[in-house]
């Protein structure tokens, strides 16, 4: 697979309650996109994502899994985070290397205990995010009361970006409040179409976008001046403040989908790409170097740091999966594991699509790797170059904690991947 720049990166991670559809939607994202030739699915044990056999035996995730797709020329790296309970220590560590999160409401549940805690955990790490609502084919599913229920549990700053066409069986497609289009889609929901808003939607679908467009408005200084002024905003300058929300946190859009049929994902995915933020556009890794606070931005030309986020076994040996902090990293590298004050040449780099491996050469600022069989780095750990005025490792005090009390599940096995 070839090698992606940092500003053709995108991090997401998939996040809300168990049995919300987050990994239904990973996968319908996978298939859309064309990184799977088929849709796997959970029911029977055919997730991509999910394939631990206990995961296959409680049919729910317990662990992050990762996946890629390519869309519009971007990677986009997905982390299938767990909604249990019993494992949200994971799902926060997966979302300190994240850069977004698409957080999955299923609407005929509405906002569930750990959507709440999930959401707590991204404005925590000032995560831009949008709401999905999901499962809008089911019985007593109204996307309106489940838009109102976001907005009163987890934030006034979400907004419709798009309306359903059709409710519960009827669902047919969405309408695109920033074009004022509507999308259908094929059977397989692999073939999206545009076209024009049913007639019965139109006054709707119009009132909608005026409440979109404040929105945007509203969370821009100099956009609020031009509103007032004119009473509306340039398509352009709805595009641009729309992005411009979405990463600085002041605007949450709320998508319509059923990630099991595969509707709805086409428009998912145009918007992780257009209005979610590369690495480049997130602030600089904080850390240490010694014992000074010290930053890292995500430079490629800079000296090599990665942060060890999760370890897990394979078939050749424990994987330790990170992400790629600053510089190029290659897989013939010496770093050194500040953590242990040890060198560790890395061998293969791997990126993952669940437990399946492809090979590549080199990674940049952002992107999410494996290499196998590391001698003395463990989870939380970090690798740098290996000379003595670069060191650099990230202080993340609640992970550390976990860390030092071997809290963190690393689905089951212990630090040199035994069960």
């Amino acid at each position: 697979m070839k090698s992606y720049a940092a500003n053709e990166l995108r991090d997401v991670a998939l996040v809300g309650h168990g049995g919300s559809g987050k990994t239904t939607l990973g996968e319908a994202l996978l298939f859309v996109a064309k990184a799977t030739p088929r849709l796997g699915r959970v029911d029977d044990n055919s997730s991509t994502f999910d394939f631990e056999p206990e995961e296959h035996k409680r049919k729910t995730s317990i662990s992050t899994a990762t996946g890629h797709v390519e869309w519009k020329k971007t990677k986009i790296n997905i982390l299938d985070t767990s909604g249990n309970g019993n494992f949200l220590v994971e799902t926060r560590i997966a979302l300190d290397v994240a850069d977004a999160a698409v957080v999955v409401v299923a609407a005929s549940d509405g906002v569930q205990v750990y959507t709440e805690r999930t959401w707590a955990m991204c404005d925590e790490l000032s995560l831009p995010r949008c709401v999905l609502i999901s499962k809008l084919d089911r019985e007593r599913a109204d996307f309106q009361n489940t838009l109102e229920d976001v907005r009163k549990t987890l934030s006034t700053k979400a907004v419709a970006l798009q309306l359903p066409i059709g409710q519960e069986a009827n669902f047919a497609g969405v309408i695109d409040l920033m074009t004022m289009k509507a999308w259908r889609f094929s059977a397989e929901g692999r073939e999206a179409k545009e076209g024009e808003i049913p007639a019965d939607m139109v006054d709707v679908a119009k009132k909608a976008r005026e409440t979109l467009i404040e929105a945007i408005a509203s969370a821009d200084d100099a956009l609020v001046e031009k509103y007032l002024e004119t009473g509306t905003l340039t398509d352009e300058e709805a595009r641009q403040g729309l992005i411009s929300g979405v990463r600085r946190q002041a605007v949450v859009p709320v998508l319509a989908a059923v990630p099991g049929l595969c509707l709805g994902i086409q428009p998912l995915l145009d918007f992780i790409v257009d209005c979610f933020p590369s690495p480049l556009d997130r602030p600089p890794w904080k850390g240490m170097a010694g014992k000074e606070p010290a930053e890292r931005a995500p430079d490629p030309a800079a000296p090599v740091a990665a942060y060890v986020w999760k370890t897990c076994s394979s078939d050749i040996g424990r994987l330790s999966i990170m992400r790629v902090l600053t510089g190029k990293l290659t897989g013939d590298a010496t770093l050194l594991s500040v953590n242990h004050d040890s060198k560790e040449r890395l061998g293969q780099l791997y990126i993952l699509q669940g437990k399946a491996r492809e090979q590549i050469a080199e990674a940049f600022p952002g992107d999410i790797v494996a290499v196998a069989k590391l001698k003395t780095t463990k989870t939380g750990d970090t690798l740098v170059v290996a000379v003595i005025d670069e060191y650099f490792a990230l202080n993340h005090e609640d992970l550390n904690f976990f860390v030092n009390r071997n809290e963190i599940p690393n689905n089951g096995m212990d630090d040199d991947g035994n069960g």
